[in-house]
């Protein structure tokens, strides 16, 4: 089918969602197709985030830039619900992207909404002590963004006002900062090394230390900050071509996901499109892995364990882009992925990546579940053993499945030995693709056959 399907004239703004647990390729398609765009706007997730792409065999990772900005002149926004640290936008992304380019990233090329909330140390701490259950990043991702629904989060705006000590010292003392380091010190499940440090790089946290050196981030940050709603309001209406990646996976929704190990930002279509403030996104291209992961707690109840899922793990080099941390290895099933497919609305196509990590591996795609004990909940009761159709959005069912009955496919071909999705006809590979799109309904667009490729 191709991505021609999606670059017309009929559809000027286009978005990327991952419709599993995300870690699926977006980065690599947001680079693969950021030059036919004029803009790259960048409306959910923050420093938790990772995306990784390859130019002329390296490897590209960045967590709050998209990657139009590897790209000169394209115009790349930061608008929405982005949560922004300006530790990792200087010393991590912005490194990483000016190392890259012959000509650093200007104030042309980059612009950053004034509303954004800002992460603080304050938020870190309360991040890695209260979250550590949930298999959070330590980020400070959930305690932003409490304060920005709570409507009192400190802004980028903000970071130019002389009061910023005094909004730092009341944030502080609203989250009962101290009394969190004295209990995450004592407690063997907080990573104590980063919370130590967090601690003593600010002079033990102290707000005049930290609004110093905040003052520092804004005056380098300055150049790139503005008013990113109105400047794309105007850009669309004057016909701009605009490519929004998104953030993470449908299944970590904080609202539609899988509650409580989801993120805190808005990551289906429609939380975007809010977010964006635009009229309408026009396509949606769904993307999934060959083999899907997931990082951080929460049920899987298609998971791969032991040596095969070590094995598959280190094949596909499945480590967090931004924690490092081993990610589970587990198997597609059709009703989790029609469950995420449901909150896509409007014109979208499938695009598989990473089918070139699965050579040679047999893979499973399941049609259903089974419970395996007694559950009673809103969705259901259910004795051990009975058939599961559906996937479930209470997590006292869903920790209760494994899968049932499923497809296999394999052994899957060398994918990097074809040129095209026609080639791939009749293959273990190309059975995969198509059958996906038929159980799924919808069209496959590509499938990424290496780190810079894709089969069309």
């Amino acid at each position: 089918m191709g991505f021609d399907k999606v670059l017309n004239e009929e559809n000027q703004v286009v978005g990327i969602i991952d419709i599993g647990h995300g870690d699926s390729g977006k980065g690599k398609l947001d680079d693969y197709l950021a030059a036919l765009y004029d803009i790259n706007l960048r409306l959910s997730g923050g420093p938790n985030t990772g995306a990784t792409s390859t130019r002329n065999g390296k490897d590209l990772k960045l967590h709050l830039l998209p990657f139009g900005t590897l790209t000169p002149g394209i115009e790349n926004i930061l608008a929405g619900m982005v949560l922004f640290d300006p530790d990792t936008f200087f010393n991590s992304d912005l490194v990483a992207v000016n190392n890259y380019r012959i000509t650093p990233l200007s104030e042309k090329e980059l612009l950053i909404d004034f509303r954004l909330p800002v992460i603080f140390p304050h938020n870190l701490i309360v991040d890695l002590v209260r979250n550590y259950k949930i298999g959070t990043t330590g980020r400070g991702i959930g305690s932003i963004a409490a304060e920005f629904i709570n409507r009192d989060s400190i802004s980028i705006e903000d970071l130019f006002e002389p009061d910023l000590d005094q909004k730092i010292e009341a944030k502080m003392g609203e989250n009962h900062v101290q009394d969190l380091i004295l209990f995450g010190m004592h407690n063997e499940n907080v990573n104590r090394k980063r919370l130590n440090e967090i601690v003593h790089l600010y002079d033990d946290l102290n707000p005049e230390t930290i609004a110093k050196a905040y003052y520092v981030y804004a005056d380098k940050l300055k150049k790139f900050v503005g008013d990113a709603h109105n400047k794309l309001q105007t850009d669309y209406k004057s016909g701009k071509r605009i490519l929004i990646p998104g953030t993470q996976g449908l299944l970590l929704d904080f609202i539609h996901g899988d509650r409580p190990y989801t993120s805190s930002t808005p990551v289906t279509p429609n939380g975007l499109l809010y977010t964006s403030g635009l009229p309408k996104i026009d396509y949606w291209l769904c993307v999934i892995k060959a083999l899907p992961t997931k990082v951080g707690a929460g049920p899987k109840p298609t998971l791969v364990y032991g040596d095969e899922a070590e094995n598959l793990r280190k094949k596909g080099s499945e480590y967090g882009t931004t924690t490092g941390r081993p990610r589970d290895v587990y198997m597609h099933a059709i009703p989790q992925l029609k469950h995420a497919l449901s909150f896509v609305p409007g014109k979208k196509g499938l695009v598989i990546s990473k089918t070139d990590t699965v050579m040679d591996e047999i893979l499973k795609v399941y049609l259903d579940y089974e419970c395996s004990q007694d559950v009673s909940t809103f969705q259901g009761n259910y004795s051990k053993g009975d058939p599961v159709s559906f996937y479930p959005r209470t997590m006292k069912l869903l920790s209760r499945l494994k899968g049932k009955d499923y497809v296999a496919f394999g052994p899957i071909e060398d994918s990097t030995n074809y040129k095209n999705l026609k080639e791939l006809k009749g293959t273990q590979l190309g059975k995969y693709g198509e059958f996906l799109s038929d159980q799924l309904n919808i069209d496959l667009l590509a499938m990424g056959n290496g780190k810079e490729t894709y089969l069309e």
